[in-house]
This record gives structure tokens, C-alpha cells and sequence, in this order.
């Protein structure tokens, strides 16, 4: 390139210079080669300066990426520091949360142990604690939970053709005088329907366990007028409702006859009920099991109590041998639910302590509550059937009174028949809103009465109630109820009331 550049640049001097300015000007020429032996030492400078600065930029670039690499595993070890600092942080969070609540669990021991064993010297401390359901509180050094609930319901009615055997608290037909000389207008407000109740749970080995008892004020005089009981002071006797012990699929005590569905209940202002229903609360001993798949047994023996109508006799009593046998199966899903039931009983008569027959009862029921939500969400039907020989205590208005009884007769010659009887009901409840629900509900029973029956024994009653219940806060409810019962006898006499009745009760 050297070459090159000294051939081009002679060249040019030589092409520039006039031939005669060569021929006799030497020494001018050796001046300009050595002026271009000057510049080529310069351009070699140069070259070797660049050469040098190319070298330096390479070692720059080198060192660049090795601080790139330095810095990147340097940010590695950072991320894997923070890491480790995050993990020892939370470890430490959860160390102190599981401190604490061994803490806290050794002072709820602690003031459980000391509510019921204080230090000398040291009276017992307040403590409570909520329990294992809703509303209950824990009883202090055990593992159960308590509630105390109830009601207060107080009743206004107004009945424009009260006869002197209906009762003034209870819609019942077969307390209705067919026929009646006295029908006048006749007002009554009263709280008997008032209740208490105590309900305690807890868990064992063996399974859940429950005690429950409950009481109402419809002790005492409740089935007529009970005048001497009003003119001071309203006192009414205190009445065992409910009072059981379950254990497990055990149950021992006073519930619900097994023969019941109380799911399946109509709502009623009136505290009587529905006369078709099966509606009886008795002691028993009974076994039940839900199984996964929405079905549920039940089987009971229960208190035997036999109804006997004796026209020849006042003192034939039933003996009550053998306890009642009672079982059911029950289907439940989204839609509602349906119960068959079945009870067999033995009904034996005595006179003066002598006994002189004896038959076998037996009845079979269907009830049912069908979830509709044709006005609202929470609509529903409900119903029941009920049939057989000598069932007459199981139907709410077929149980005995001071002059009938409807389990069995007395042929003429003194042997029991039982007696045919039948009743049922059905109701629709209509709930429109949180505050408002209606019922609608129709009942009929009917006892097929034997030739040798007075005429005046109760063949057939029905009763229809309508109502409209407001809800003005939660578990309080204000109503207004219409009521009307029919009673007929064997010999075609017939007699009727009506009623209208209000009642606030709130929960609790």
C-alpha cells in the first residue's frame, strides 16, 4: 500500500511539473521525496495507534462481559438470600401462631378448671363460652352445650256459636254439642301455648348425645271452661311436653309417637291442630338410623294407653298388657319428603279387675311434604292418611274423652271389636316474602261405628282453617286465623262452630 501511495504521488508531482522544471531543478525533487518519506513515517504512526486502540477496546470489551457475568451471579445469589429470608420468616410466623393458640387453649383449660375447682380461698369465676349449636353456650368443665329456649304465645279468639262442651282454648270437633241449647257469642285471651324448653348435646364414643325436656301451661282443667282457674288470676298447671335422652340411634323418653310426622304438620294458629292428623306425644324406647342415600328407618315400642267405649258399663278400663309396637320408613331429598309408618297394638278390657276379651289393633299411615314454590321459594304441601282397626288414640280428634272412647266397642254380650276409623288432612302453606306466610288446611276423620253403638257417638268431624301470619322480626310472629268444625253423630245429628282467632309468639 506503502508502494502504491509514493508511485501515485510521484506521478502526480511529475505530471504537474513542466518537463524543462524536472531537467534542471534536481534538488527540488529530493525535497519532495523526502516530504513524502515524512508523510509515510506519520501514516505508519498512525496505523500503530489505531492498531493499539483496537487492542485496548477488546480488552474493555472483555472485561465488560466478565463484570456482566460477576453481576449476574451476584443477583443470583441475592434472589436466593431473599428466598431463604421469606421462608425462615414465614416458618417463624407460623411457630408463633401455633405458640399462641397453645397459649390461648391453655387458658380456656385453665378458666374452665377454674370455674369449676377455684383456689382456696377464691369464689368461683364467671365463664362462658359458645357452644357446639346455635344459641347454646358451653357448661363450664365439661364438653357439652346448653340452650335455653321457648316461647311466649299469648291467644285472643272470638267464637260466635260456643256451646257448653267446646273447649275455649282448643278447636276440637268432637267437643262440639250436636244440637246445642246453648249457642252464644263467647271471647277468651290466654297464654297457655307459652313454653320452656332446656336442650343439651354433646359428642361421645358411642355417638351424639342429647337431652331434651319441654313444658307448656295446658295442664290441669284444659278441656272445657275453666272458670274457677280465670276469675283471679289465670293460673294454669305446668305440663311435660317433651322429656327424653338420646344416645347414638337411641332414644328413651317422652317424643313424638314414632307414628307421627311432625315435618309434615300443618301450621295452625289454633294450638289443637288438624282433627285428621296423627298427633300423639308418648314415653318410648326407640331406634332409628338415616342411611347416605336419604332413607331413614325407625322402630319403637311405646306406651300402650287403649280407649274402650263401654254403653253397658262405666268401669270397663283397658289393661294395657303389651306396649305398642311402631316403626316407619322415611325418603328424604331435594324436593321434600314422604314417611310410610305402621303400629300394631293389643287392646284388652277388664271389669272390676276381671278380664274379658282381647284384640290385636294394627294401623298404617302416609304423610308427605312436598316442596312446590308456586308463590315463593318455600311453598309447600303438606298431607297425610291415616288407617286401621283400633288406632283411634293416634288420630288427634278420635283420642278419648269423658264420655267416648275410639279404639274399640263392646259387643252385646261383652266381647271388644275394634273399630274402623279413618282421618287425614291436607295443607298448603304459601310463604311470599321473609315477613308473610298463609295456610290453607281441610281435615275429616270418620269411625265406622258398630249397630250396637248409641247414636249419639261421633261418626264423622271436619275442620277447615285459613290464615295470614307477619313476621315483623326474626322468630316473631303476629297472626290472624278462621276456623271451622263440623261434628256429626251416628243418628245424623250435626252441630257447628266458628272462630276467629289472633296470636303474636315470639321465640326464643
Amino acid at each position: 500500500m506503502r508502494n502504491l501511495f509514493l508511485t501515485v504521488s510521484v506521478c502526480a508531482l511529475t505530471a504537474g511539473l513542466a518537463p524543462q522544471a524536472l531537467a534542471a531543478d534536481e534538488e527540488m525533487m529530493a525535497k519532495l521525496a523526502a516530504m513524502v518519506e515524512k508523510q509515510q513515517a506519520m501514516l505508519e504512526a498512525q496505523a500503530q495507534q489505531l492498531q493499539s486502540l483496537q487492542t485496548e477496546l477488546a480488552a474493555l470489551r472483555t472485561q465488560q462481559g466478565t463484570q456482566q457475568a460477576q453481576t449476574a451471579q451476584a443477583m443470583e445469589k441475592i434472589s436466593a438470600v431473599e428466598k431463604t429470608a421469606v421462608t425462615a420468616a414465614s416458618t417463624a410466623k407460623t411457630a408463633q401462631t401455633t405458640a399462641q393458640t397453645a397459649v390461648d387453649n391453655t387458658a380456656q383449660t385453665a378458666a374452665r378448671v377454674a370455674a369449676v375447682e377455684p383456689a382456696a380461698g377464691e369464689s368461683k369465676r364467671a365463664f362462658i363460652e359458645e357452644g357446639s349449636f346455635p344459641g347454646s353456650f358451653r357448661i363450664p368443665g365439661t364438653e357439652l352445650s346448653m340452650k335455653v329456649g321457648g316461647q311466649v304465645k299469648i291467644d285472643a279468639s272470638y267464637t260466635s256459636d260456643q256451646t257448653a262442651s267446646l273447649s275455649e282454648d282448643l278447636m276440637q270437633p268432637r267437643t262440639i254439642q250436636p244440637n246445642g241449647t246453648r249457642n252464644y257469642g263467647h271471647s277468651r285471651i290466654h297464654g297457655r301455648d307459652t313454653r320452656l324448653n332446656v336442650d343439651v348435646r354433646g359428642d361421645t364414643e358411642y355417638g351424639a348425645f342429647k337431652t331434651y325436656a319441654e313444658f307448656d301451661f295446658f295442664g290441669g282443667t284444659s278441656s272445657a271452661a275453666p272458670q274457677s282457674a280465670q276469675s283471679q288470676f289465670n293460673n294454669y298447671e305446668l305440663r311435660m311436653r317433651h322429656a327424653y335422652v338420646q344416645l347414638g340411634d337411641w332414644l328413651v323418653g317422652q317424643n313424638w309417637s314414632t307414628f307421627n310426622d311432625p315435618a309434615a304438620f300443618a301450621e295452625t294458629l289454633d294450638f289443637a291442630q288438624v282433627n285428621g292428623e296423627a298427633f300423639t306425644r308418648q314415653p318410648q324406647i326407640r331406634w332409628s338410623h338415616k342411611f347416605k342415600n336419604g332413607w331413614g328407618t325407625a322402630l319403637a315400642i311405646e306406651n300402650p294407653e287403649g280407649d274402650i267405649f263401654d254403653s253397658t258399663s262405666t268401669n270397663r278400663l283397658a289393661t294395657d298388657r303389651l306396649p305398642d309396637l311402631i316403626g316407619h320408613v322415611r325418603l328424604e331429598r331435594d324436593w321434600g319428603h314422604v314417611q310410610v309408618g305402621g303400629l300394631v297394638r293389643d287392646i284388652e278390657g277388664n271389669v272390676a279387675g276381671v278380664v274379658t276379651d282381647d284384640e290385636t289393633g294394627y294401623g298404617v299411615n302416609a304423610s308427605a311434604k312436598i316442596n312446590t314454590g308456586w308463590f315463593g321459594e318455600k311453598d309447600s304441601l303438606r298431607m297425610q292418611i291415616n288407617y286401621g282397626d283400633g288406632i283411634g288414640r293416634y288420630i288427634n280428634d278420635l283420642q278419648r274423652t269423658a264420655t267416648e272412647g275410639f279404639d274399640a266397642g263392646v259387643r252385646p254380650g261383652g266381647t271388644l271389636e275394634t273399630l274402623e276409623a279413618m282421618g287425614g288432612y291436607v295443607s298448603y302453606q304459601a310463604v311470599f316474602s321473609p315477613q308473610w306466610r298463609a295456610n290453607l288446611t281441610g281435615g275429616y276423620i270418620d269411625v265406622d261405628q258398630p249397630f250396637y253403638q248409641p247414636g249419639t257417638v261421633l261418626d264423622n268431624s271436619s275442620y277447615g282453617a285459613a290464615n295470614l301470619i307477619w313476621s315483623p322480626i326474626p322468630k316473631m310472629d303476629v297472626g290472624v286465623e278462621f276456623i271451622y268444625a263440623d261434628r256429626e253423630n251416628k243418628n245424623g245429628t250435626e252441630g257447628d262452630a266458628h272462630r276467629l282467632l289472633s296470636s303474636v309468639k315470639y321465640a326464643f
